[in-house]
């Protein structure tokens, strides 16, 4: 959206927008520079893998139970 330049201090705010139940974890970030203006935003996926198979497994419930305090679920 808009460039950083040297020096700058910039802010990077990363949220998780749903609690991830299976497989991935979706994590929103934005960069913003002193002024509070925009200059970036996006996405990175991140899938749970069995390091033994490389095959998709669920979150870690380790993780989970860490997460669910952040969410408003009944």
């Amino acid at each position: 959206m808009r460039p950083a330049k040297y020096d700058d201090l910039i802010t990077v705010k990363t949220t998780l927008k749903e609690l991830p139940l299976h497989h991935k974890i979706v994590f929103h970030s934005e960069i913003y520079n002193e002024e509070n203006t925009l200059l970036s935003a996006g996405e990175v996926t991140l899938y749970f893998m069995e390091t033994a198979t490389m095959k998709r497994c669920n979150i870690p419930e380790q993780l989970k139970d860490k997460l669910i305090p952040y969410f408003n679920l009944i």
